[in-house]
């Protein structure tokens, strides 16, 4: 990732589609109105249910930290 909470994560994307990802614009609207941050504690497990490419994985592992549990789930 170029830019956004995700940057510096390395991501499978497809730039044509998931561009916003890539350049940090993804979900920027919920990002700036959802204190995730305030929710989510270094050392605590996380869970991204719906996680598509994993965008908010790696936002919660670089926020738990490297040692601890993010469980992504995904239905397709």
């Amino acid at each position: 990732m170029r830019r956004g909470p995700a940057a510096g994560v390395n991501l499978q994307l497809d730039v044509r589609s998931q561009g916003a990802c890539w350049l940090g614009h993804y979900d920027a609207w919920i990002l700036s109105r959802v204190p995730i941050m305030r929710f989510l504690a270094p050392g605590q497990t996380a869970r991204d249910c719906g996680a598509f490419v994993g965008y908010y994985t790696a936002i919660f592992r670089d926020r738990v930290g490297a040692a601890v549990t993010v469980v992504a789930f995904e239905a397709s």
